[in-house]
């Protein structure tokens, strides 16, 4: 299944807890069954898109956990580290990776073990702030792997060119998903006629 697509559809059933639970710190503590549900999907698409980017960064390591995968990042790719997402809708900005080191994890995907393998004593870890910092760690890395993998001699602007649909929520900071895409080191393999006709 495609990444990107898979992660709009987690998308999708954000926006429908968005109805019944209000997207704002005060509620970061929320827990139920429908966001347990979503936080678990997320947590492991996001290891899943975690590691095909790593093959893409360094072919010559497979890596099996999240310590390996965190050793890729900062060793190939550490300004993935420093992203932020913008949730403009409910004013947040969010930086899923801070304070995440070789021996420290993030809060999220500490919790998320921990509602893994004991759901009962630890469900109100499954909870709106864990989910919302899990989503936007999961779009950072999908962003990431369409860049890496199908732009890698272009800018950081060039991924929604390749995207095959585009966060409506959870949006990397200072990207403009609708363009235009007029720079020449996002755009140098499509002829400029090409990718001026494209924006019209």
């Amino acid at each position: 299944m495609n990444h990107q697509n898979f992660f709009t559809g987690l998308e999708d059933t954000f926006k429908t807890i968005s109805k019944h639970v209000e997207i704002d710190v005060q509620n970061y503590h929320t827990y139920s069954g429908e966001i347990d549900s979503l936080y678990m999907s997320s947590a492991s698409e996001f290891e899943v898109v975690s590691k095909d980017l790593c093959k893409v960064l360094d072919p010559q390591k497979e890596a099996k956990n999240i310590e390996d995968i965190y050793e890729v990042f900062h060793d190939k790719c550490p300004d993935i580290l420093n992203e932020i997402i913008s949730i403009r809708k409910y004013g947040l900005s969010i930086k899923p990776f801070e304070n995440w080191t070789s021996d420290v994890r993030p809060d999220w995907w500490v919790h998320y073990n921990k509602v893994k393998h004991n759901r009962t004593g630890n469900s109100e870890k499954a909870n709106l702030g864990n989910l919302i910092n899990t989503l936007s760690a999961l779009q950072i890395v999908n962003y990431y792997l369409v860049w890496k993998r199908d732009c890698p001699t272009k800018s950081r602007l060039a991924p929604p060119l390749k995207m095959s649909s585009h966060p409506d929520i959870f949006t990397m900071k200072d990207v403009n998903y609708s363009g235009p895409f007029l720079s020449d080191d996002v755009f140098d393999d499509v002829p400029r006629a090409a990718a001026e006709s494209d924006t019209e």
